[in-house]
């Protein structure tokens, strides 16, 4: 069955779909059904693959038919390139098998009219939903930037609705930051001049799992500090953290030789004591992000990478974090 984006939210409400198959050329709003389809689904075990090689599907099929350890459903959160004649048969092969266990969530780019006349895209639109995303025009965009501020509790004025179309000028991602950073603002009530932090308090806010510690701080750093130096930081505390719960190294010597102070020791003992709620290794590579991000000029956007690092290393999502 085919969706629009706007109705997901419906379909979701009343049933799953085994297969999801999320195609087209706004990659953000892709992602944002993506995160929609993993909110609706019960307790899972998250699998990541490529459907372009056969090894990946080989790889993949294994995977379907060894039973879970860890959680009753396996989620398939798979990216589309390319398939070969050989990778086309093995995957349609997969979605012919019926895995009451597993979920397909399966994101692409354009698809041509050949590839949606392919075996395995048919079994994916008769058995599951397919949900095509395109560039919204210019009276979507704006349907969607009001239902988008509503959501965030935003109330735009006309002259300021205006000034962000103009902006953002159809642009679904930077129109999405420009609106968290509207709402980040009206949330931390524009925090006053005489509030003041350092980007030891930043870190500090982090491994305290405090999330609006972290919002009001950032804020204040994102006007007073170089983003460099807070990105250096936060690479600093996630590898500790990314060392420390290896199990082989000494804490207390790790701690010692990066010149932590005492108190920050005891709170990095603490946060390990327990199983990190994020990968360290993944937010390392966010952080790559943000510093290119500042290096090409969009010190905006590398701020922005930086909350939303931060705030998942407190176990918070960027919007729940605001409430």
């Amino acid at each position: 069955m085919r969706l629009t984006p706007s109705l997901l939210q419906e379909h979701l409400k009343k049933s799953l779909a085994p297969f999801y198959l999320l195609y087209g050329q706004e990659t953000f709003l892709i992602e944002e059904s993506a995160k929609l389809i993993r909110q609706h689904l019960p307790e899972y075990e998250i699998h990541q693959a490529s459907l372009s090689l056969e090894t990946d599907l080989e790889e993949l099929r294994f995977i379907l038919d060894q039973p879970s350890l860890f959680a009753a459903t396996l989620l398939l959160d798979c990216r589309l390139v390319k398939l070969s004649p050989g990778s086309s048969q093995i995957f349609t092969e997969i979605l012919q098998t019926n895995y009451p266990h597993a979920y397909f969530l399966i994101q692409a780019g354009q698809l041509s009219r050949q590839q949606q006349q392919a075996p395995w895209f048919k079994l994916i639109e008769q058995k599951g939903i397919v949900i095509p995303h395109w560039g919204l025009n210019s009276a979507q965009f704006n349907r969607w930037i009001n239902e988008r501020a509503t959501k965030l509790g935003l109330v735009l004025s006309p002259v300021l609705r205006q000034n962000l179309l103009a902006k953002t000028q159809g642009n679904c991602l930077a129109g999405a930051q420009e609106l968290d950073i509207l709402r980040l603002n009206a949330t931390t009530n524009y925090i006053s001049e005489q509030s003041q932090f350092e980007v030891s308090e930043l870190c500090e806010a982090v491994l305290s799992k405090n999330s609006k510690s972290v919002v009001k701080i950032i804020s204040y750093l994102a006007q007073n500090e170089a983003p460099q130096l807070v990105i250096w930081a936060l690479h600093q505390t996630l590898n500790i953290l990314l060392r420390g719960s290896s199990g082989t190294a000494d804490i207390a010597k790790l701690l010692q030789k990066a010149g932590i102070r005492s108190q920050m020791q005891t709170l990095y003992h603490q946060v390990l004591q327990t199983p990190l709620c994020f990968c360290c290794t993944q937010l390392l590579s966010y952080l790559s992000q943000a510093d290119n991000q500042v290096k090409s000029g969009d010190v905006t956007k590398a701020w922005q990478t930086v909350l939303n690092i931060c705030l998942q290393m407190t176990g918070h999502n960027f919007l729940s974090a605001l409430y």
